[in-house]
C-alpha cells in the first residue's frame, strides 16, 4: 500500500515463492492539486477504437487552450489542441495506432501565472492488439455448430410430421 498527501493505493497481496524478483506498478497515478482536471474513457481499447477525453479548466471561460498529450509504445505521440466552451469544458477523442500502453494528460497553456501547475493527472490507457481473423472464426465456431444442429433438428421434426400428415 502506498501513501501520498490524503491518497491511499490500495493494498495488494504478494505470495514470494522462492528467490524471484517483484515488481509492483500501479496503474493509477496520485492526483496532484491542479487547474486542469481530466478524464479518459475507456481505459481499455483495441487498437483503432476512439478513446474521448474531457475536462475543464478552473478559469470557468470560453477559449482557453488546452494542449491532451498522449504518449504511446515507442515514443508515439500524439498532441491536440483544444478550445474550452463556456465553463472551462473541453472533450475530444483520439485512436491509439500501436497496442500497449498509453499515458494521456492535459495541459492548460493559455492558464495562470506559472506558479500554478496547469499539468493534470496522467492517465494509463491500455490498447490491445485485435485479435487475428482466425481467432475470430474459432471463436464463433461453437455457436455456427449449434445453429446448424438447431437447423438440421427443425428439418427432421417438420419432415416427420409432413409424412405423418400424408398417410
Amino acid at each position: 500500500r502506498a501513501e501520498y498527501f490524503n491518497y491511499t493505493t490500495r493494498t495488494v497481496p504478494i505470495v514470494l515463492d522462492g528467490n524471484r524478483y517483484v515488481e509492483l506498478r500501479f496503474m493509477d497515478s496520485v492526483p496532484l492539486e491542479s487547474m486542469t482536471k481530466l478524464a479518459v474513457s475507456p481505459l481499455i481499447v483495441r487498437v483503432g477504437d476512439p478513446v474521448k477525453v474531457s475536462g475543464w479548466v478552473d478559469s470557468k471561460r470560453s477559449g482557453e487552450h488546452v494542449e491532451v498529450i498522449v504518449i504511446g509504445p515507442n515514443n508515439t505521440r500524439i498532441d491536440r489542441v483544444y478550445r474550452t466552451i463556456e465553463g472551462g469544458f473541453f472533450d475530444g477523442e483520439f485512436k491509439p495506432n500501436i497496442d500497449g500502453r498509453w499515458i494521456v494528460y492535459a495541459d492548460w497553456i493559455s492558464g495562470p501565472p506559472q506558479t500554478t501547475n496547469t499539468r493534470s493527472r496522467a492517465y494509463t490507457v491500455l490498447v490491445e492488439p485485435r485479435p487475428p481473423l482466425i481467432i475470430l472464426i474459432i471463436r464463433a465456431l461453437p455457436i455456427v455448430v449449434v445453429v446448424i444442429g438447431i437447423c438440421v433438428a427443425a428439418a427432421f421434426l417438420l419432415l416427420s410430421r409432413f409424412r405423418e400428415t400424408r398417410t
